[in-house]
């Protein structure tokens, strides 16, 4: 009787998400990262790898990987106003700023694959000190398979000061040709030296009245 072999599986196409559980960048999440490294000019925290993007519209701000304020895990996102300047902010699904600059390159190597016409959760924890009122939130932006951007849905904001660990979270229904999401972690303080943590370890983005298999919800980038 012959051997029967098993046919060969191909591995999806970074980056993907976890429809239904923890977002990462492919395999990948901070855990591995080296912590207590800041950054204060637009880049990559730490590194590529762990697909975080700072960018700074202010004069003084800083971001890291925390190993001093957690929640879940061993890190946390840390983004500080480090003068009155203050505007900080955190990029998922690109490398660049504006949003509206981004290339079908771009948008193939990072961008989040989504489902058109489709309701998806996105959800955070963060944590403050001396924010300013509505500067800590959760915007999303939606792009067609042609690069055509949708300015999407906004988290709820904090109000201003000092906050415990608190849900962020924002509900949006992707448009009919949308097969990607980008989306950022803002501070915007201006007038205050502040910080936020984000619990990223734990963020989640599911899509809504659905049950998918760990192995179906790999979308492989379009």
């Amino acid at each position: 009787m012959p051997r029967i072999v098993a046919s060969t599986r191909s591995n999806p196409t970074y980056p993907y998400n976890l429809v239904g559980g923890v977002y990462m960048r492919g395999a990948k999440s901070i855990g591995g990262a080296t912590g207590d490294v800041a950054i204060t000019v637009s880049g990559w925290i730490e590194s590529e790898t762990y697909g975080i993007y700072m960018y700074r519209t202010a004069t003084a701000v800083s971001a890291e990987f925390d190993t001093a304020v957690t929640r879940t895990g061993a890190k946390t996102l840390k983004l500080s106003t480090t003068d009155t300047t203050g505007r900080v902010g955190a990029t998922f699904g690109y490398n660049t700023i504006p949003p509206g600059t981004l290339t079908i390159s771009v948008l193939r190597k990072y961008g989040i694959p989504v489902k058109p016409a489709t309701e998806y959760t996105l959800s955070c924890y963060a944590k403050t000190v001396n924010v300013v009122v509505n500067g800590v939130f959760i915007p999303t932006y939606y792009f067609t398979a042609a690069g055509a951007r949708s300015i999407g849905a906004i988290s709820n904001k904090l109000s201003a000061g000092d906050h415990d660990w608190t849900l962020i979270t924002v509900t949006f229904t992707t448009g009919a040709s949308d097969v990607w999401l980008v989306f950022n972690l803002y501070n915007f303080a201006p007038g205050n030296v502040s910080d936020a943590w984000w619990d990223v370890n734990s963020m989640t983005l599911v899509e809504t009245a659905a049950t998918r298999t760990l192995a179906s919800a790999r979308n492989p980038v379009v």
